[in-house]
């Protein structure tokens, strides 16, 4: 009668033999539950269930950890065990008191499934709002206040952005993301992971030594590697002020720098850049961008050469342009550059198509079609300059000195000026640059802010007219007042002018007649492989 009581009842029941480790006693419940083999039973020994059970839950070392020590003692326990299925059992051991012989330890194991799925967001995976704010009840996530936690608040810099530009699909890819990438800092059941709002999330580390540093440090790698822009704070608690103090002060150390970085990005940047330059990536990105990080190594890139021809219908130089084909399928410049650029993918790109343009010029120099060709350079490397010292002008000499070209055939279009932070450092490069004999364009004038400062602050050679200026010139009254006005004021401070985009000879005889020195676009020339540059060299040459 017992045992059909006991096969009753709705938790799992274990028997063990302190002195033989031998299973005594077992209901069905505790059999479906762990879902255990029949030979296994069978056998009666402990280490073989054990064996078992190990390989159905997410912790088995922690799950091991209490046990043996508990066969040696008269204490009861209770903690939770995590399934890899995604249950919770609540497991309780009780000692039965007895002789040497007959000394058991009773395992009773309830699942919680249920009760704990109110505290998991459905989304994410994370304990949720409501298991944040039962931290400490009888209810809750029972955290042990005697010992330190490390704190960290992590808050996304640019959801609402995700959300308008991508669709609410693309946020929820996001936080799912965002989401993955935090538990990756989890170590043990004891630490945890909360999702406490619509974007904002908390980590809580258990530690008895300050290890809020290093998991700062490796926060940040974790979230650049994940392709996730956001603001974080990381505080250590302390048995004085406990886990909400200190969160409280992670919170303030998050706030801080979101609106550092905020000011930082509202200062810098012009709308129209937002989407190009946000930081968090949606998952379509990522795989751009773990593509085109193997896309040197795959042979993907390759260089087009497009001339810029003077009045006189010769070539003036050449500009390098930047192509990536995936699979068979042509990626924009202005889809892939901008990530680059985002990412630090800009430097390996510069490093591979400055090295592939000098061996270019080589080779036309042998055959005595020796001329002058432009680099995109972003505003982006300014910055990595500024911040870590690395020496462009040293590049370009080695590089030159190794395939025999002089650095005077070189001509570098600086993009994006708008997101120069620090002029003083970009005059301090392009000087250095200058001296070399290496001239200073800017590329795509008229579309940042800064535009007229930078040129009054580094050594610019030549300004090419954005190709939304040139476009329906001279027909357009607003756009032709545009490019007239740009090239006398260019004029006046000796600078020389391209225009971009040309179309057709009405728009090279009307600028031409305003003075512009240069033109480029499809009407003279598409950009064309090195081989057609050759050929397209040696005809005007002759």
């Amino acid at each position: 009668m017992l045992e059909l009581v006991m096969d009753e009842l709705l938790d799992g029941i274990l028997v063990i033999n302190c002195s033989s480790r031998k299973v005594s006693y077992f209901n069905n419940k505790f059999a479906s539950m762990w879902g255990i083999p029949h030979h296994i039973l069978a056998s009666n020994d402990n280490q073989t269930l054990l064996n078992h059970v190990k390989t159905k839950i997410s912790y088995p070392e922690e799950f091991l950890k209490p046990i043996q020590s508990l066969y040696k003692n008269d204490e009861n326990w209770q903690d939770e065990i995590r399934f890899k299925d995604g249950r919770t059992l609540l497991r309780k051991s009780i000692s039965i008191p007895g002789t040497n012989t007959l000394k058991s330890r009773v395992w009773i194991f309830k699942d919680i499934t249920n009760e704990k799925s109110v505290f998991i967001d459905s989304l994410t995976g994370c304990l949720n709002r409501k298991a944040w704010d039962s931290l400490g009840n009888e209810h809750g996530e029972k955290i042990n206040h005697s010992i330190q936690y490390c704190v960290a608040v992590i808050d996304l810099n640019d959801f609402k952005s995700i959300n308008d530009d991508f669709g609410h699909e693309a946020g929820d890819r996001v936080l799912k993301r965002l989401g993955a990438t935090l538990k990756r800092l989890i170590r043990n059941k004891q630490d945890k992971v909360f999702r406490t709002g619509g974007d904002e999330f908390c980590i809580l580390l258990e530690s008895t030594t300050d290890i809020s540093s290093s998991i700062a440090t490796r926060l940040s790698n974790e979230l650049i590697a994940a392709g996730i822009n956001a603001a974080t704070g990381v505080y250590m608690s302390n048995q004085e002020g406990g886990i909400i103090d200190a969160f409280r002060k992670a919170d303030e150390r998050m706030l801080s720098r979101k609106k550092t970085q905020k000011h930082l990005h509202n200062s810098l940047i012009h709308p129209s850049h937002l989407v190009s330059t946000r930081k968090t990536k949606t998952d379509e990105e990522i795989e751009m961008l773990a593509n085109l990080s193997v896309a040197i190594k795959k042979g993907e890139l390759k260089l087009a050469f497009q001339p810029i021809f003077n009045r006189s219908n010769q070539i003036a130089w050449i500009e390098v342009l930047c192509r990536w084909k995936h699979e068979g399928q042509d990626i924009p410049p202005n889809v892939f550059i901008p990530l680059s650029e985002s990412t630090g993918h800009i430097h390996r790109i510069w490093d591979w198509a400055l090295e592939e343009s000098i061996k270019t010029v080589h080779r036309w120099k042998q055959n005595s079609q020796y001329t002058s060709i432009s680099i995109n350079f972003s505003a982006v490397q300014v910055e990595y300059y500024k911040n870590t010292g690395f020496s462009y002008p040293d590049q370009i000499k080695r590089i030159c000195y190794q395939y025999n070209v002089s650095p005077k055939c070189i001509k570098i279009e600086l993009t994006e000026t708008s997101l120069l932070t620090d002029l003083d450092k970009a005059k301090e490069l392009f000087n250095e640059l200058s001296e070399m004999g290496i001239d200073i364009c800017i590329d795509d004038y008229g579309t940042g802010f800064s535009s007229l400062s930078i040129m009054q602050a580094l050594p610019i050679k030549c300004i090419k007219i954005d190709g939304s200026f040139v476009n329906g010139v001279p027909h357009n009254l607003s756009n032709t007042a545009i490019s007239k006005g740009t090239i006398s004021m260019a004029h006046e401070l000796g600078i020389e002018v391209c225009a971009e985009c040309i179309e057709n000879a009405d728009q090279i005889q009307f600028l031409e007649s305003y003075g512009c020195d240069y033109f480029q676009g499809y009407f003279k020339s598409k950009p064309l492989s090195a081989e057609e540059m050759a050929k397209c060299i040696e005809t005007h040459l002759n």
